[in-house]
């Protein structure tokens, strides 16, 4: 790893800012994906990616640059894979949590673009439709469990009328969630590592409010859907949708959790 990180910085020397201290290189740790990831100078944030999350995360970011909430994209050297982004002076939300930011969510969501692309789902990885990438989704959780008893007539039933529609295809971040989302010292929200997804932008909106006790505990279901202007019934089948996989993973990630998960999941 030494050799390769010793190659990234000489080349970020040359092609970025030639005043680059290797010397002040920080280490992070990159969940289970394999990277390596540091900072330099604390100015610049590098990852090292395969080739496909290098191509998916270069589209996204590139499509959306003037999203302030983006972390930015500032250099790519596919040869070497690794991509620069900006330096985020912060903390992650779970550790900085009084943040209000439903709004934030909002707001960026609300400015998500349509995208020319022929499937649905993770980018390059495609799908016929998005109900077959829902469905994926629901039933790739399940089996991470191997437990019956979580299947619900609920969920059967939205994944259905999801499958009645003609489905919009925005880019969306694809992984919006509270394990992505920085808070800087200004307390401005930053959103890193996205896994771009082709589909319904209501989607990754449900998805993130839901990523974390901490933003919807306090929230009522009709506030929550007074969000977009689209179908109620289409919004509410969504947010069951996206409340359904999050309280999955809270299953699996974070048992404490899993009962104000699971009361929701039976308002609706």
């Amino acid at each position: 790893m030494q050799e390769n990180v010793s190659k990234i910085i000489d080349d970020i020397k040359i092609n970025l800012d030639k005043n680059i201290d290797g010397s002040s290189i920080k280490y992070f740790t990159d969940g289970v994906s394999g990277s390596t990831v540091f900072s330099l100078n604390d100015n610049y944030l590098v990852k090292t990616m395969d080739k496909l999350e290098l191509k998916t995360q270069v589209t996204f970011l590139n499509l959306y640059s003037n999203v302030d909430e983006f972390v930015k994209l500032l250099y790519i050297n596919e040869a070497l894979g690794f991509v620069v982004f900006e330096y985020v002076d912060g903390v992650l939300f779970k550790y900085k949590s009084d943040v209000k930011i439903v709004d934030n969510l909002y707001n960026i969501v609300s400015n998500y673009i349509l995208f020319d692309y022929d499937y649905y789902g993770y980018l390059y990885e495609d799908k016929k439709s998005w109900y077959e990438f829902l469905k994926d989704e629901t039933l790739n959780e399940i089996d991470m469990l191997h437990n019956d008893n979580l299947s619900d007539k609920k969920l059967e039933a939205a994944l259905l009328f999801i499958k009645a529609e003609v489905t919009p295809k925005y880019m969306l971040h694809g992984d919006f969630g509270a394990h992505n989302f920085m808070i800087d010292k200004n307390d401005n929200l930053k959103v890193i590592d996205p896994m771009p997804v082709i589909g319904d932008r209501l989607y990754d909106f449900y998805f993130a409010i839901f990523s974390s006790v901490k933003i919807f505990k306090d929230l009522s279901v009709d506030y929550i859907l007074s969000f977009f202007d689209e179908d109620i019934t289409h919004k509410r089948n969504i947010l069951l949708i996206a409340l359904y996989i999050r309280m999955i993973r809270a299953y699996k990630y974070d048992r404490d959790d899993f009962d104000i998960y699971y009361d929701w999941f039976k308002r609706l």
